[in-house]
């Protein structure tokens, strides 16, 4: 339900990303730097448009919500995405979408100057990332380009959703490993 709420209230203030998508910018930035700002976020999402007062309010409560949770000691973070009880081909859809919003918050917090050749593409290198946060993004980058099984029966859809939900969790920890990467750095910044 809070997944098509705050879906609604996007696409009712003019935003063209999806809940999933927009909570996966704000994961990303937050991940790179907990204290990134709400109002950052919001421009990301609405450009020049202002969302009304009341779209405002709760898509920033949403933003420091999901900082609060990031932060907690009992990491009881987890992805913005369809309830279980919505079908496995739309779950899967907003999945993808949260993980190119993760990759583009990760992106817009984080620039890399490094680069590797991928089969002639050239993408961002793990050499400049903290910990093991360059090769859990190359992982990320790959989930963006998975497909639901082409195989039909009950067999499949239940293989479908057992991958589903070992991904949804791959996330969960990954966000909290890059999080304490980035936080790690940050420390160890300040202590030179």
């Amino acid at each position: 339900m809070v997944y098509h709420t705050i879906n609604g209230i996007l696409k009712e203030a003019g935003s063209e990303v999806s809940a999933a998508e927009a909570h996966g910018i704000a994961t990303g930035m937050l991940c790179i730097d907990v204290n990134a700002a709400a109002n950052v976020w919001l421009s990301e999402l609405f450009g020049d448009t202002e969302p009304a007062e009341e779209a405002e309010a709760i898509l920033t409560n949403l933003f420091e919500r999901t900082r609060e949770l990031i932060e907690s000691e009992d990491y009881s973070f987890d992805l913005l995405l369809p309830a279980d009880d919505n079908n496995l081909e739309e779950r899967v859809a907003a999945l993808i979408a949260w993980c190119q919003g993760f990759l583009f918050g990760v992106g817009y917090a984080h620039a890399v100057d490094q680069t590797i050749e991928d089969g002639g593409a050239t993408r961002p290198g793990v050499a400049g990332w903290p910990g093991e946060s360059g090769e859990i993004l190359n992982d990320v980058v790959e989930f963006t380009k998975m497909e639901m099984s082409e195989e039909e029966g009950p067999e499949s859809e239940e293989e479908d959703a057992s991958a589903f939900t070992e991904i949804n969790e791959y996330l969960r920890v990954a966000v909290f490993l890059i999080r304490n990467a980035f936080d790690n750095e940050a420390k160890a910044t300040c202590h030179q």
